[in-house]
């Protein structure tokens, strides 16, 4: 894949991709949002059963990443 071998790699950004590993699943947060119509904070995306959970059926470079603060921080400083 392009992105890992061209960024990710070079980067050494380890924990960077469309979706988690089954293995480190354990690793994931829930994401949660308000209801604007209660002001009731609720699950999201579930960690165990969401989104990130299994990888895309098309993953795309305009897709959304998900990745660690660690690696995150790595690719802003290009480093």
């Amino acid at each position: 894949m392009f992105l890992r071998a061209h960024i990710f790699e070079p980067l050494d950004m380890k924990d960077t991709g469309f979706s988690v590993p089954a293995a480190q699943l354990d690793r994931l947060e829930a994401s949660y949002s308000i209801d604007l119509a209660t002001g009731a904070l609720e699950v999201y995306d579930a960690a165990d059963d969401g989104q990130w959970s299994r990888p895309p059926a098309f993953p795309l470079g305009a897709g959304v990443l998900v990745s660690t603060v660690d690696d995150y921080r790595t690719f802003a400083r290009g480093v």
